[in-house]
């Protein structure tokens, strides 16, 4: 930055010539993180948003979940109908769909920003 600035260059320039570059794989890090933290909140929903039409993706995978588990964990329902439903309710199958539809496009995503990790981890590496 010294020597840019010897050479004439104004705070801006130094700014987006010099700096900006060498916060680039640090920029898209934090934004993939704070996206992926933004993709998987359901918490603010359920606190904050009234109205079904606005309730994220994460909060119905949520309300699903806990229903099937209400459902298999509740004491009133007689212990035949219990047993018959045991092997119709989709637990598991519930769970694993849940976990692809929350992680599909963080994975699609993160091929995109790769190389921005991978440019932060070795930018101040020593090449022989």
């Amino acid at each position: 930055m010294d020597s840019a600035k010897i050479d004439g260059a104004g705070e801006c320039s130094v700014f987006f010539r010099i700096v900006f570059p060498l916060m680039k794989p640090a920029l898209a890090a934090v934004g993939f993180m704070m996206a992926t933290l933004y993709w998987n909140d359901w918490q603010n929903a359920l606190l904050f948003i009234d109205s079904d039409n606005k309730k994220p993706l994460q909060l119905l995978l949520v309300n699903i979940q806990k229903s099937i588990e209400t459902l298999l964990s509740n004491r009133n329902i007689p212990s035949a109908a219990l047993a018959a439903m045991q092997g119709r309710v989709p637990q598991n199958s519930a769970t694993m769909a849940t976990v692809v539809v929350v992680i599909l496009p963080v994975m699609i995503a993160y091929p995109f920003f790769q190389k921005y990790f991978i440019k932060g981890l070795t930018i101040g590496s020593v090449k022989s």
